[in-house]
């Protein structure tokens, strides 16, 4: 898991750009870990909240999470578009959005 991430960011970025993204990536993993129980804890509370029990509403909450974040990303994240860096390694995909 550790050499996969780093291999991508030193491709793509300077050193020291690498190293301040890595250490974000790094800490947010821990800051995942620290309150992911602490949001289980929570949503395992809201059974029969709107007569959903508490396991629908991980689904909910989820689907909710990766919506918002599906849709900032297609209104933020312009980069692959007229680029002809992603055709030349390995994302010929991208190259038609």
């Amino acid at each position: 898991m550790v050499g996969d991430p780093t291999e991508i960011l030193n491709r793509w970025y300077k050193r020291d750009e690498a190293q301040k993204r890595s250490t974000f990536f790094f800490s947010s993993t821990s800051l995942a870990g620290a309150f992911g129980g602490l949001f289980a804890t929570a949503i395992g509370k809201m059974g029969g909240v709107a007569g959903y029990s508490s396991w629908r509403w991980i689904f909910i909450i989820g689907g909710f999470i990766f919506l918002a974040c599906h849709l900032l990303s297609r209104m933020t994240n312009h980069w692959h578009r007229g680029s002809r860096h992603c055709c030349d390694v390995g994302f010929p995909i991208l190259c038609h959005f």
